[in-house]
């Protein structure tokens, strides 16, 4: 459908969002970290007291952790379609449309390039 594509015009609003997204999860989780963790250090016994003290927040800043890593999965995932002049669209339906393909040896083709 109709304004379901990241593409000409905000893309790079898209990867600026991506970005200050994954900045602000880390500065999150370095706030959490150094809140949980006052003297700085991350022995096997700190980080059980801290469990033990703080348990709701141990556990949303091992959330934020995890979903950093997928945002920034992510990221790269887009900044190779940016390279690639490819839609995530294009990439994932390239067998099934023909003006990806060359007409001559039916290879992948990406006509804007």
């Amino acid at each position: 459908g109709t304004g379901q594509c990241i593409g000409r015009g905000n893309h790079l609003y898209f990867m600026l969002y991506l970005i200050a997204l994954f900045t602000a999860g880390c500065l999150y989780a370095y706030l959490g970290c150094k809140f949980l963790f006052p003297s700085g250090g991350f022995t096997l016994r700190e980080v059980l007291n801290a469990r033990a003290r703080h348990g709701y927040l141990f556990g949303f800043i091992l959330l934020i952790i995890c979903a950093m890593g997928m945002v920034l999965l992510l990221t790269i995932y887009q900044l190779k379609l940016m390279f690639k002049n490819e839609t995530t669209n294009e990439q994932s339906n390239r067998d099934r449309y023909d003006y990806l393909r060359d007409p001559r040896t039916g290879a992948y083709q990406n006509q804007h390039d």
